[in-house]
């Protein structure tokens, strides 16, 4: 049995799948394709398993691995035994591209994005009370066309 997601098989530097036939010839080969990223997927991984598949007499298939290739595992001296991390293979870049530039957004929007807005509330509430946009002295005697006579910044929009 071998199930392949439909348009998704990747085959780098040689056929993965080709040592495991030779290997394991009487045993079952599944290849699976993992990707992860949000919004976009942008890191994938594939993985060739030699599996032995069974049924249990309920009507459930029972499924233990027997060898793996293909997978970058990390293993840490602190981890439990039983855990292991599987390192994505691949880079989809297109998908990697386009979660860079919304964090880049998202980010740009949380650090330039509220000082933006408490000047430009600030410049406002100012320009309605009669002082000046720029240094907020009160120019409620001057003309609306003059310089500050404190900044010496154009404070047009005074009222």
């Amino acid at each position: 049995m071998l199930a392949m997601l439909p348009g998704m098989s990747r085959h780098h530097q040689g056929d993965p799948l080709e040592s495991l036939r030779t290997r394991y010839p009487q045993r079952d080969l599944i290849s699976m394709e993992h990707y992860t990223g949000w919004p976009m997927l942008c890191f994938g991984m594939q993985r060739y398993e030699v599996a032995e598949i069974g049924f249990d007499g309920r009507s459930s298939a029972t499924f233990s691995t027997i060898d793996t290739v293909g997978v970058v595992r990390v293993k840490k001296e602190w981890l439990p035994e039983d855990w292991r991390a599987e390192v994505p293979s691949h880079v989809v870049w297109t998908g990697f591209f386009l979660n860079s530039l919304l964090y880049a957004v998202v980010l740009w929007g949380l650090t330039l994005g509220p000082g933006r807005a408490q000047r430009h509330v600030r410049a406002r509430l100012r320009a309605r009370r009669g002082l000046c946009v720029a240094c907020g002295y009160d120019r409620r005697g001057t003309p609306r066309d003059a310089v500050c006579p404190e900044c010496g910044g154009a404070c047009g929009s005074s009222a």
